[in-house]
């Protein structure tokens, strides 16, 4: 009896270190953010993880950022990324490395520089992509920013300004994401005619998140609140009819898999919300690790081999 209770106290006291980690993450949000994608990257089952399964998908960018910013995936327990408009951008990584560690470690790459910029000391990396310099900010312990140089200013800016709406969802899922909808559809905001704006205009905000289930399974669930019930039906049909046609376009080589996949989607209206779920059971994770893989190496080009007798030579013009 004593050892299962055992999970229930290490949930009871986790839970909620976990959230505050989180909470230190929300704080830092700029204000215009439109859009957060939260992750604890501990708590993600293993085909989601970089290198495995789904996650090969990812694991060649996962080692591209290592490469750029000196920081290794296992020192990273939670990231936020966060959007809005066209000068809000950035990532915000839990860290246990030390601004005088990375430094060690980056201080010596090709195009690194350190500044000042609004009382935070900076890294900057140009290295091999000078017109878009990586701006590496520890803003507080335990806390870096990852972003583009010409997005770092209107972050930095913006922090501690406004009220994030962004919050955890209740029990705390290993990965949750927050639309913020009317601000990026707003009525006062002069836009060119936009799908997306058709979409989403109804919409006040939206929050999804991710929850593993047994073994490899998982499901995914959002929650969208509508300006009024008319606004509510029409976002329901709108899209559950653009998630058909882009299943099909997608699914185009495995219309099958695409079909099941369908099959899995429920919609439920409930006044001004619309609540959408999508559950993936065991099979269906396998099948769709397999078609990913299958997909990414098929789009892969390789490039033209280049002769022994040209290696290492320059150009002179």
């Amino acid at each position: 009896m004593k050892l299962r209770l055992l999970p229930i106290l290490a949930a009871s006291f986790l839970l909620p270190l976990a959230a505050l980690a989180e909470a230190a993450l929300l704080k830092l949000v700029p204000a215009g953010t439109e859009f957060c994608l939260s992750a604890d990257l501990s708590r993600l089952p293993s085909n989601l993880k970089p290198g495995t399964g789904e996650g090969q998908l990812l694991a060649e960018r996962v080692k591209l950022l290592e490469a750029r910013s000196g920081l290794k995936a296992e020192e990273c327990s939670r990231l936020l990324w966060v959007s809005g408009g066209r000068s809000i951008r950035g990532l915000l990584l839990k860290t246990t490395v030390t601004p005088e560690e990375h430094r060690k470690r980056i201080g010596s790459a090709e195009g690194f520089s350190e500044r000042m910029v609004e009382g935070k000391k900076v890294f900057t990396l140009s290295g091999d992509v000078p017109d878009s310099p990586m701006a590496l900010c520890h803003l507080e312990p335990g806390v870096l920013l990852v972003t583009e140089e010409c997005y770092l200013v209107p972050f930095l800016n913006g922090m501690g300004k406004g009220t994030c709406k962004a919050a955890t969802p209740a029990g705390n899922p290993p990965a949750w994401c927050f639309f913020d909808s009317s601000a990026a559809f707003g009525k006062d905001k002069k836009k060119k005619v936009d799908p997306a704006a058709l979409v989403f205009g109804g919409t006040k905000q939206i929050v999804g998140r991710f929850d593993p289930q047994t073994g490899e399974a998982w499901k995914l669930a959002a929650v969208a609140d509508c300006r009024d019930d008319a606004s509510a039906a029409m976002f329901q049909q709108m899209v559950g009819t653009y998630l058909m046609m882009g299943s099909a376009f997608i699914f185009m080589n495995e219309p099958q898999l695409g079909s099941d996949l369908m099959k899995t989607v429920k919609f439920r209206k409930d006044g001004n919300q619309v609540h959408a779920e999508l559950n993936v059971d065991e099979a269906l994770a396998a099948r769709l690790a397999e078609f990913l893989k299958s997909e990414a190496e098929r789009r892969v080009i390789p490039g033209d081999p280049v002769p022994d007798d040209l290696r290492g030579r320059t150009t002179a013009r």
